[in-house]
């Protein structure tokens, strides 16, 4: 009901663009445009079928977003980089690469992207339209490097990390060393973003921000739960919890509601760079990497409400505008 609410107010406010998102978009574009112009060049060296099938389908969803972005800056007259070449067939040995070399060269673009999208989106906060286009390419982006490192798995490409040496001899199921690390350092961060909330929330004034700290207390309760048995299954030492509750202070004006919301704001947009660091580190155990991609596609939904919340609290500083 909240979140209507919300939704209702701010499509009745006028559509504007901040600088950052301005230069957002056209970043976008430019690294699109780049690896198109790439991709059309790496498939002329490549043999494999099932990859010129791959690096076709790519080819086709990134004009899809060069479409979408295209639009989007016209409708607020940002200027537009140049477009890529057209790339015909090369005048030299096909040989050169191997397709394990191409498949690992647009691994590593599609990873770096990720977290170039990622920072981006942790700037996208004055225009909504702008904030979804981006937020629904990095969950594209985000489906697109799953779809290469399972390619590269079926056929063998991916290189084999250090595995965790200390998972209990009755568990079957083994991990990187990668994965025993980010398992324990997720459960980290939840604990630390349990206790944070628990003590905002006591001196919290605001109803609708109480209720969205409540709501995000049980979000981060079950996520510490699953991680919790995860660590358990595979023998990894936990980190300490935290306190169960928080003694109810005797004043509650030493916080303000909306420093409370920014420095929230501030844990979620971080966040968002330990999730992808997992999700690009962790490529031996595929449910566990799995695990990592729903915590991040799951985080990027968070941090669009928390946003919608602080524009309509009037919480979030505004960034100079692209035009007056």
């Amino acid at each position: 009901m909240v979140l209507e609410i919300i939704k209702d107010k701010l499509q009745k406010q006028p559509a504007l663009i901040d600088a950052q998102e301005a230069f957002n978009l056209w970043d976008i574009l430019n690294s699109k445009y780049h690896e198109i112009e790439r991709l059309l060049i790496l498939q002329h060296f490549t043999h494999d079928t099932d990859l010129k099938l791959l690096i076709k389908h790519f080819i086709g969803e990134l004009n899809e977003n060069v479409s979408i972005l295209k639009k989007i800056m016209n409708k607020y007259q940002v200027q537009a980089p140049d477009p890529n070449r057209e790339i015909g067939p090369p005048p030299c040995n096909i040989e050169m690469f191997t397709d394990q070399f191409i498949a690992g060269e647009i691994l590593l673009y599609m990873q770096e992207h990720l977290e170039n999208l990622l920072r981006m989106l942790r700037s996208c906060m004055t225009n909504d339209e702008v904030r979804t286009v981006v937020s629904k390419m990095t969950k594209e982006a985000i489906d697109r490097e799953t779809r290469v490192v399972d390619y590269m798995t079926l056929k063998g490409w991916i290189k084999k990390c250090p595995r965790y040496l200390s998972v209990p001899i009755t568990v079957k199921e083994k991990i990187s060393a990668a994965e025993a690390y980010h398992l324990w350092d997720h459960l980290c961060l939840r604990y630390d973003n349990i206790e944070q909330t628990r003590l905002y929330h006591a001196y919290a004034h605001d109803v609708d921000f109480k209720l969205v700290l409540e709501k995000g207390l049980l979000t981060l309760t079950s996520q510490a739960k699953m991680l919790e048995n995860e660590i358990k299954h595979f023998g990894i030492v936990a980190p300490p919890k935290m306190p169960d509750a928080i003694i109810a202070p005797d004043r509650t004006d030493l916080f303000e509601d909306n420093y409370m919301y920014r420095m929230i704001l501030i844990g979620l947009q971080g966040a968002s760079v330990v999730h992808v660091a997992s999700l690009k580190q962790c490529t031996y155990n595929g449910r566990i990497r799995k695990i990592f991609k729903n915590l991040l596609m799951e985080e990027i939904d968070i941090l669009g409400r928390y946003i919608k919340l602080g524009k309509l609290k009037g919480w979030l500083n505004p960034a100079p505008a692209y035009k007056t």
